[in-house]
């Protein structure tokens, strides 16, 4: 879990509860099942932007209402790329420019 997913997964469940929908009902509408609805309101699974899209419409809120307020970090969680993979990439991508201002292919 991270904290993007739990702040999603509390807007959802405050959605639902505003509009007296049961997890059945709202799982229903979306077509997963109410344990999967459950999952995405304690934050144990992220949810996908199509799933996402179509809880926004069945919750009758725009998309961006699971993300306002949300700072730059808020998806602190996220596994990100060593900082050598990215220099590796840039050499690789001189590596052939090298080669040619020698006169060799």
């Amino acid at each position: 879990m991270n904290e993007l997913e739990i702040v999603i997964g509390r807007r959802l469940r405050v959605r639902r509860l505003r509009l007296g929908l049961s997890l059945a009902t709202l799982a229903r509408a979306c077509g997963v099942t109410f344990q999967q609805v459950q999952k995405y309101e304690t934050g144990q699974c992220a949810i996908s932007a199509t799933r996402l899209w179509a809880l926004s419409r069945v919750l009758d809120v725009d998309i961006s209402y699971f993300f306002e307020g949300l700072s730059p970090q808020a998806n602190s969680g996220t596994p990100r790329a060593p900082p050598q993979a990215g220099a590796r990439a840039d050499a690789e991508r001189a590596a052939p420019n090298r080669l040619s201002s020698r006169g060799e292919t």
